[in-house]
């Protein structure tokens, strides 16, 4: 994929490839204690969607950028891509739940709980139909 990213900065789709690529590698060093070498990765990650992301709003992009700044423990500059996705209807179960952990995916809100028992599957209770709905991996 480097090859291809490098070819032609209009090659979106390659980018966020070898972002989500890193990414990963980052998390599988992670997992396996190898923090520093899971920080290079994840700035490997950075640096292959960056250029690309900056004013961008295809959220395929905006995925692969915020979450390769979550993994840098970046969440300040992540919540605004996250409240551009969030606002676009984006709502990637795994991206949910990483940006969850990393405390910037806000939790949902019930709006008029008839029927609500408190239990994250009653939001969708047929009682609460017309009302916002959420399940565990955001707005449904």
């Amino acid at each position: 994929l480097e090859p291809l990213a490098g070819e032609d900065s209009d090659r979106w789709l390659a980018h966020r490839y070898l972002s989500l690529g890193r990414s990963l590698l980052g998390q599988v060093q992670a997992r396996r204690g190898k923090g520093p070498e899971a920080r290079i990765a994840w700035q490997g990650a950075l640096d292959a969607i960056e250029p690309m992301a900056r004013g961008a709003s295809n959220h395929l992009v905006l995925e692969a950028w915020a979450r390769a700044l979550l993994h840098l423990g970046r969440q300040d500059e992540a919540t605004p891509v996250i409240a551009s996705l969030i606002a676009q209807g984006y709502a990637a179960p795994d991206f949910v739940l990483l940006s969850r952990q990393k405390g910037v995916w806000p939790e949902p809100v019930a709006v008029g709980t008839a029927g609500h028992s408190g239990h994250p599957e009653s939001y969708n209770h047929p009682t609460n139909r017309g009302e916002t709905r959420w399940d565990r991996n955001g707005k449904t």
